[in-house]
């Protein structure tokens, strides 16, 4: 969905206008994560309550919904990666 926005400017003007179309684009478990946030951006009429910006948004639900230690994870998968024959036999399982 980001990318649409990207991609469709006039139709996303700000901040609040994508956060509304990714939130109207979740279901299961992000849809029940982002209920507060449901509400916070339909009471953004209220003078208390401030809406928030894209940024915080995406940082927001990376950081419930992705692996904190992924990025420690993959260095250490290449780190560990072997190779298991050669070049040959790899490149005649994928010739037909």
């Amino acid at each position: 969905t980001g990318l649409y926005c990207l991609a469709h400017p006039d139709q996303f003007p700000d901040d609040c206008s994508k956060i509304i179309f990714m939130l109207t684009n979740l279901s299961g478990n992000t849809a029940k994560w982002a209920q507060p946030l449901n509400q916070q951006v339909l009471n953004e009429s209220d003078p208390d309550v401030t809406p928030p910006t894209l940024a915080k948004f995406i940082t927001s639900f990376n950081g419930y919904f992705l692996d904190p230690e992924h990025k420690l994870k993959a260095q250490k998968a290449l780190h560990t990666f072997k190779q298991s024959g050669n070049v040959e036999s790899y490149t005649q399982q994928f010739n037909i």
